[in-house]
Order: structure tokens, then sequence, then C-alpha cells
């Protein structure tokens, strides 16, 4: 699982060019069963997910705000888990900390993810 992530972030680091349009691409869905985050016995998946996201990260593309902010957001979801360890929960806490103290941008960007209800939204 956390496909569709990996998924969004490599064609994002490839410049596409964005088009918006009325037609429906892509529909994120929240708090279904397979969601990444929705379970524990998913932690090793986005494990991995975090780890190849940064791998393949690339900070000159046009879009990296929109890779690092993943990151981030997997790096927070990470640090909530109780059961990786004091260890490695304060190691995603600090590589995020890294991370805002780097792109500030990228701490605004969560906050006002984070506000927003909770709705189904789709990219158009």
């Amino acid at each position: 699982m956390g496909e569709d992530q990996i998924f969004l972030q490599r064609i994002f680091s490839t410049d596409p060019e964005v088009i918006l349009s009325e037609d429906i691409t892509y529909i994120y869905k929240i708090n279904v069963p397979n969601q990444l985050t929705r379970e524990r016995r998913n932690l090793n998946d986005l494990v991995m997910v975090n780890r190849l996201s940064t791998l393949e990260f690339d900070q000159k593309a046009k879009y990296s705000l929109f890779s690092r902010t993943m990151i981030a957001r997997q790096l927070l979801t990470l640090t909530r888990y109780e059961n990786l360890g004091i260890i490695a929960r304060l190691g995603y806490l600090a590589k995020v900390a890294n991370l805002f103290a780097r792109n500030p941008i990228i701490l605004f960007t969560l906050v006002n993810t984070i506000r927003k209800p909770k709705t189904k939204t789709a990219l158009k």
C-alpha cells in the first residue's frame, strides 16, 4: 500500500504540464479500509513508502514542494506510532523538524490542510 503516494511523487518529479479541467482524473478517499495510515498493521508499508519517497526525491523538480509536503506528512504520521519505539519516533521527528527548518512553507501548507474539514475531494 502507499503506491498512490509513490505514483504521485513520481509524476510530479517529472515536471508535468498541469492542465485544469472538469474531468476527474484522480479521486482521493479518506477513511477507507485500505488507506495506508488507517491501520497499525500498515506501519511497515508506511516506513517503506517514506524511505522510497526520500530516496526518489528530486529537489530540482518544479513541484518539489508537493513531494516535500508528502514526506513531511509521512514522517509526522510515523511519530504517532508508539510501537516504533521512542528512538525511532524521535528520529522521524528530527527529520520533519529539519524539513520545516529548511522549508517553512511546508509547515504553513500542512496547517492549512489540517484545518480544513475532512471531506472526499477530487483533483480535477
